[in-house]
């Protein structure tokens, strides 16, 4: 290993620790933030920002480890559910953000489309608008 990747998961390593920060809430939105621009799809950094996506104290943070899951391009079955899970958060911003993470992980599983065929008729016109937009950027060949 050279030490640009050691370097390189040290800064991994120091952000997903950065992740459980008890005193602020900034400091965790933007771990989740950096880790997803990053683009380490790795178990322990997925898996970190899923924890992150269950934030009981900031919408921030859920809304930011929305974000990176999507930017991190890991269509795993248990991001998908965790995302899916996110589309039921209280705050809209978060709601916004799974969608936008499921629209960039550009899954077709069924079960994420029916829950965004279900969000279109949903009360809140910015999930709505959101969910219309995922559908619109799903890609189907033409024989379909």
């Amino acid at each position: 290993m050279n030490i640009e990747e050691k370097n390189k998961l040290r800064v991994i390593d120091s952000l997903i620790k950065t992740l459980d920060d008890k005193y602020s809430s900034e400091v965790r939105a933007s771990s989740a933030e950096v880790l997803g621009k990053l683009g380490y799809a790795e178990r322990k950094v997925i898996d970190a920002l899923i924890k992150a996506l269950g934030d009981q104290y900031s919408w921030q943070v859920r809304d930011r480890a929305a974000e990176a899951l999507g930017n991190l391009g890991h269509a795993e079955p248990h991001v998908i559910d965790a995302l899916i899970k996110a589309l039921g958060d209280q705050y809209s911003d978060v709601r916004a953000r799974a969608a936008e993470a499921l629209i960039k992980l550009e899954h077709t599983n069924p079960r994420v489309i029916d829950i965004l065929i279900d969000a279109t008729l949903h009360p809140e016109s910015k999930i709505r608008k959101n969910a219309v937009e995922a559908l619109g950027k799903l890609k189907y060949s033409k024989e379909n």
